[in-house]
């Protein structure tokens, strides 16, 4: 039977790459994603490389590596791991290890001097989403904020393009605009908008400051802005639409003190893949555990599991991390008792953690009646149950107290 005090990991998601803290060289190396293709001016991709060592874990390395592109014409390093597309053709990037071990991945350009065609739930609302201006706490919430309402995540984008060209203030139970609307742009004065002069506290917001006048968002609204703030031709089918987020690792395991990328990337309709690493907003459910840079990059602060929430675009989606301690010298090889166990038991060693010696017989039966029924055994049930020397004993009184607990509840639904 598997001890009570690790039944709470029965839901949670297997871990699919384990972290850090091993002493041994490293035997191989990888590099994520393996092969991508950049379209269009601007475009870029993040990459991170993870080392494995000899004794199965896997660890994020990308800060240790040395990055080399193939051609450097056809493209260029704008970041740490971060390469922009500069000409259209065939080049590779490549992580090297001091210990020798090396990886590469292909990068396919094309029309890399064309402009992406414009598309407003993504290049506006994205930017919004990033900078948590429709989040539930900002404009995003039910009322929105200062006579500003915004869909949360932009999941709404028409609406929330109506709200910022034409303005119009909240009203309850009812979509008709009543009072003076004031546009969030100014197409006479676009540097005079409301939609940059707030956030980059050019006048006063309650928000404080969200945006830097020198940054290529601002810039980008900005001229959004001076072309006449359209809204693009999204509805028409023409373009490719943003359908959902895939973050990598889905679980990432951290030591305390530790880091790890995450890399997001958006699917389309069409299937082709972009990366959106830094084009999201992130967000950790539990700070304390693990926080998450504003570039995706996880940091283990004490032992423990939360999630990461990634919103982008009028998408949302969402990242385990898992804060391990160092590893456990001689881990010992835990008996498996039913299918559960194997993977429970397998995270958990990932995880360097040795799970609880089995219960007593006594402790059993009392936590599996409360669990189960709410209520403890007859004192002859015990005395029984103590006194039995069948190796099954404990596998025998769970079903009927399963049965017991069914029975209940079919009769309250009666």
């Amino acid at each position: 039977m598997i001890p009570p005090k690790i039944l709470f990991t029965c839901a949670l998601v297997l871990l699919t790459s384990a972290a850090s803290g091993a002493t041994s060289a490293s035997v191989s190396l990888k590099t994520v994603p393996a092969d991508v293709t950049l379209r269009y001016a601007g475009s870029e991709q993040q990459f991170i490389a993870i080392a494995k060592y000899a004794d199965g874990t896997e660890r994020d390395v990308t800060g240790e590596v040395e990055w080399r592109l193939s051609d450097p014409a056809l493209a260029r390093f704008i970041g740490p791991a971060r390469v922009a597309a500069a000409g259209d053709g065939a080049v590779t990037i490549s992580a090297v290890l001091p210990t020798g071990a090396r990886a590469q991945s292909s990068i396919r350009i094309q029309d890399s001097q064309g402009a992406r065609p414009f598309n407003y739930a993504r290049d506006i609302g994205g930017i919004l989403t990033k900078l948590g201006c429709n989040q539930a706490a900002c404009h995003g919430g039910v009322k929105g904020r200062g006579g500003f309402k915004l869909s949360a995540s932009a999941l709404y984008p028409r609406d929330d393009f109506e709200w910022i060209t034409k303005g119009g203030t909240y009203q309850v139970l009812t979509a008709e605009v009543k009072g003076e609307r004031i546009p969030r742009v100014n197409l006479r004065t676009p540097e005079e908008s409301l939609l940059l002069t707030k956030p980059t506290m050019g006048k006063p917001h309650g928000g404080g400051k969200r945006l830097d006048k020198d940054s290529q968002d601002y810039k980008s609204i900005l001229d959004w802005v001076k072309k006449g703030a359209p809204y693009g031709s999204e509805d028409d089918g023409s373009l490719p639409k943003l359908t959902h987020l895939e973050v990598f690792p889905p679980l990432a395991a951290v030591p305390v003190g530790g880091q790890h990328r995450l890399l997001v990337t958006g699917i389309f309709n069409d299937h082709h893949k972009e990366d959106f690493t830094h084009q999201v907003l992130y967000a950790s459910n539990d700070a304390d555990v693990a926080s998450v840079s504003a570039d995706g990059i996880v940091n283990g602060k004490r032992l423990g599991q939360t999630a990461v929430m990634v919103r982008g675009a009028g998408q949302v989606s969402s990242a385990g991390a898992g804060v391990i301690g160092p590893p456990v010298a001689n881990y010992p090889e835990i008996p498996r008792w039913n299918f559960i166990d194997e993977p429970v038991f397998a995270k958990l060693k990932r995880f360097n953690i040795v799970p609880s010696d089995v219960a007593d017989d006594a402790s059993f039966l009392r936590r599996v009646c409360l669990d189960l029924t709410g209520t403890l055994a007859p004192p002859d049930r015990v005395r029984q149950f103590l006194a039995s020397k069948d190796a099954r004993k404990r596998e025998k009184v769970v079903d009927p107290l399963l049965e017991k607990m069914s029975e209940s509840r079919f009769s309250h639904q009666e």
